[in-house]
């Protein structure tokens, strides 16, 4: 789809009424340490809905209600947040000796390769799988003379085996009992490895420029990454979270950039796919936040991402008008203070269940998105991303706009300096909206019946 062209995001269907949007759905989260304190926790923002908890230990280990993050669970329970833990199923050193030691139950918990031999006798590496930091993915056991999978220098699960899959998914439920509201993996796309344990395939093009056979970027890591059946291995897991909670969400720390591999059928395995490449530029540009944009709910079909923000290209109460009112999720920081002007827009039918299109305005000088759902009042998103002030005439930029004459100020950013929109539920002429440089613009509008 060309750049500036319209794109329309049907975020729900058109038949039944959708049921509301779950506690996560509506959102923000947020990601704290695991030694935050009591008092830390208290401070975070009661609009907040969901935490995000890193457990940073072996996923498989034996623990209790002792624990810390157990503890920190019950906490942020007892002030009525949500805990969203993230645990790392990968890799894993509870049965390692026990697999080492060839035990017929636990042999091939691990991903086990003989060694090629070499000319002058010597035990080689199975294949050219290599780490992100250029040295081989295997490492050898003198005890069962084999090589062992450790892409992340610890011995790899083997998730082609189903005992192992259950084992996590003990680790899930027993979670959940604790009083976790949701889960969220970290490494996903690395958890199978092609069962045949060919060698890499040479990158071909731009992403295998200057470097060399024993670097890390000159393979397609096509046998080690993003394979066809994680959709069908993270269906288990999600299944034991939605089984246990009913609502809460399975999440993956990575974004997802192949999600056709994470969806069984057409299902998409994953709640809130991170989606980060929108808002990581050090420039943002009309035309390269719509295709970032199209390629998230027009290439991917993401349906509802959630969106991480780390550039200083806008302001950041800028770049919280863009997050909240699109379709997704924002990922805000621990000390933020959601605008509650801002929030109840959010929680609207237009931006809770409506459509949204999305448009480059004024030669791609400023940026919009409309959100709106029948019966309810649209809403208008316009960002000027240029360090000059834009006019944008709105019935002559957006085509399902052509008719309209009137909008409604709802909010704007802290840079918004233009006097005549200054004035929150005034009506103004939408044929001469004035952006400020780098600021946001939020309004209302009636829909007309087409729309």
């Amino acid at each position: 789809m060309l750049v500036g062209a319209v794109l329309i995001i049907y975020a729900a269907p058109k038949c039944d009424p959708p049921p509301p949007r779950t506690w996560w759905q509506e959102g923000p989260l947020t990601e704290i340490q695991p030694d935050t304190s009591p008092e830390d926790l208290k401070l975070i923002d009661n609009n907040v809905k969901g935490i995000i908890v890193n457990w940073l230990e072996d996923a498989y280990i034996d623990f209790d209600e002792s624990h810390d993050i157990i503890k920190l669970i019950k906490q942020a329970k007892d002030l009525e947040k949500k805990v969203i833990i993230d645990l790392d199923p990968s890799a894993s050193k509870v049965w390692y000796e026990d697999s080492e030691s060839n035990k017929e139950s636990l042999s091939d918990f691990y991903i086990w390769r003989p060694a090629k031999n070499t000319a002058d006798g010597g035990a080689s590496v199975p294949n050219n799988w290599l780490n992100v930091n250029n040295q081989s993915s295997w490492k050898f056991s003198t005890k069962r003379q084999e090589f062992y999978y450790a892409p992340f220098d610890k011995p790899h699960l083997n998730f082609r085996n189903e005992n192992v899959t259950k084992k996590f998914s003990d680790v899930i439920s027993k979670f959940l009992e604790y009083g976790a509201a949701g889960i969220r993996i970290k490494n996903a796309p690395f958890l199978l490895v092609d069962p045949e344990f060919k060698n890499e395939d040479i990158a071909v093009g731009a992403s295998a420029v200057g470097f060399g056979l024993k670097q890390h970027n000159f393979y397609t890591h096509k046998r080690t990454q993003n394979l066809p059946e994680l959709g069908p291995l993270l269906k288990q897991w999600r299944a034991v979270v939605k089984n246990k909670t009913g609502d809460g969400p399975f999440m993956v720390e990575e974004e997802l950039t192949k999600t056709n591999v994470y969806r069984v059928n057409t299902a998409l395995m994953v709640d809130l796919p991170v989606q980060a490449h929108a808002f990581t530029k050090p420039n943002i540009l009309v035309g390269e936040l719509i295709k970032s944009l199209n390629d998230t709910f027009n290439i991917e079909n993401i349906e509802w991402p959630l969106w991480v923000v780390n550039t200083t290209a806008l302001p950041k109460d800028v770049l919280s008008i863009l997050t909240n009112l699109l379709p997704g999720v924002p990922l805000i920081e621990p000390t933020d203070v959601p605008n509650k002007h801002l929030l109840k827009i959010r929680t609207s039918p237009s931006v809770m269940r409506g459509i949204c299109s999305i448009h480059s305005v004024n030669n791609e000088t400023a940026f919009g998105f409309i959100r709106v759902t029948s019966g309810n009042p649209g809403v208008l998103v316009l960002l000027n991303t240029q360090n000059e002030k834009v006019t944008v005439n709105v019935p002559k930029e957006i085509p399902a706009l052509s008719s309209l004459t009137e909008v409604t100020v709802q909010l704007y950013s802290e840079n918004f300096n233009e006097t005549e929109f200054l004035d929150v539920n005034a009506k103004k002429d939408a044929r001469a909206v004035p952006i400020s440089p780098k600021s946001a613009i939020v309004l209302s509008y009636v829909p007309k019946k087409k729309e």
